[in-house]
């Protein structure tokens, strides 16, 4: 996608208001500023709770300018300004509205509102966003037509949800998302509001905590809650949780950390999280600035029996899509992972890319009309023109299939 000035972006936010509704907005902004001054850890503006759609805190952002002075690296799918990711979804979805504003009974813009406004449906609408827009600024599909078949909620389950069309030749994409709300024993939503409200704990506090979870069975947000609750406990008291297991369901510990006095560096605080052996997510905070160092930490390492590599992952989504999938013309399956890895670090490792490719092969030579696998996770990247123009790029990885061909 080309370029977009600061004028236009605003006039696409303005017209995305519009679409949500402004008492949504409102009611919700309104929730959410609530929420961010009583649980939130200071500067991290994506905190959110789980049920409360990631398009409330990009909207806060561009409602209350004054609130961007201060932000830290935010924690979940924005990896860069949050006015400028605000700005790219809201022009990506009108530079197709030619598409979805013709669909009768106003189902398209009542499709949009809907995946925009619900937590579980967002990330999953984005990512086919991103990926019709890629392929719309591809130069290996120039002069295709793109048809955005997912802004209709009436596409049945097996049609592609995206068709690409030149003269006879037509390509169909699949983009499947690990959902991040159904997916994991622990969604990424329920992470980062557990790991906000104990980072919140820890930066009101004297001291510096690590949490270790190892989950045996999903929690509900009502269990994170009160795990919450049990870490406050022992917080404020300047205490430890030794291992506890709670209801059979996970096993805990809370650990005091010792920092020193001149605190810790960022690149110290790299090299913690990258030795941790959560299998789930690790993730740590500092804050506390002494200089440029934090003298204050909140590390948090989830793991899980139940969780399997990113490469079991991708071989079972793309096998089920390949099934599914209706018709004969080529097929491309777009797999996207919303477990949160370091994936510039994942992707130069050839050993990943060795797995991922085992786990591919038999699935490619059964289902010969896949003519490629695209993998992404959940960072995007920002390139900056100029001071008023920006862009959006998702990184992937693609894997070719060997035994293409069509009937």
């Amino acid at each position: 996608m080309e370029a977009i000035d600061a004028k236009t972006g605003k006039l696409y936010i303005g017209k995305l208001e519009s679409i949500l509704g402004t008492n949504w907005c409102d009611q919700e902004l309104e929730k959410y500023g609530e929420f961010q001054e009583k649980y939130s850890p200071f500067g991290m503006w994506s905190h959110r709770h789980p049920t409360t759609s990631p398009i409330v805190p990009l909207l806060f952002q561009y409602r209350h300018p004054e609130s961007r002075k201060h932000q830290a690296i935010p924690l979940g799918y924005w990896y860069g300004e949050p006015i400028l990711y605000l700005v790219e979804l809201a022009s990506s979805i009108f530079s197709f509205e030619e598409y979805w504003a013709r669909l009768p009974s106003d189902r398209g813009i009542n499709n949009i509102r809907y995946k925009l406004t619900h937590a579980s449906q967002f990330s999953g609408f984005v990512y086919e966003l991103l990926v019709a827009v890629g392929y719309r600024s591809n130069s290996d599909y120039s002069g295709y037509d793109i048809e955005p078949l997912f802004f209709d909620p009436q596409t049945s389950q097996g049609i592609p949800d995206i068709v690409l069309r030149k003269d006879n030749d037509k390509i169909a994409i699949q983009c499947k998302t690990r959902s991040p709300s159904s997916a994991n024993i622990m969604s990424f939503e329920e992470f980062q509001y557990l790991f906000g409200r104990l980072f919140r704990l820890i930066q009101d506090s004297n001291n510096s905590y690590r949490l270790i979870l190892k989950l045996r069975e999903r929690l509900n947000i009502g269990r994170i809650d009160q795990l919450i609750g049990l870490f406050r406990s022992a917080v404020v008291s300047n205490l430890e949780l030794p291992k506890h297991t709670v209801d059979n369901s996970c096993d805990i510990w809370l650990k005091r950390l010792n920092i020193p006095i001149s605190g810790l560096t960022e690149s110290n605080l790299k090299k913690m999280v990258e030795k941790d052996t959560g299998n789930l997510y690790a993730e740590i905070g500092g804050s506390g600035s002494k200089g440029s160092t934090v003298t204050k930490v909140a590390w948090c390492s989830i793991s899980s029996s139940h969780q399997k590599s990113a490469a079991e992952w991708v071989a079972e989504i793309v096998e089920d899509s390949a099934k599914n999938a209706e018709g004969k013309s080529p097929l491309v399956i777009s797999v996207h992972l919303y477990q949160y890895i370091h994936w510039e670090s994942y992707l130069n490792n050839p050993n990943n890319l060795s797995r991922i490719k085992e786990g591919l092969s038999p699935i490619l030579q059964a289902h010969p009309r896949i003519k490629y696998v695209n993998i992404s996770s959940n960072r995007q990247e920002f390139f900056d023109f100029s001071e008023e123009e920006t862009m959006l790029r998702t990184q992937y990885v693609e894997f070719a299939n060997p035994f293409f061909k069509t009937t």
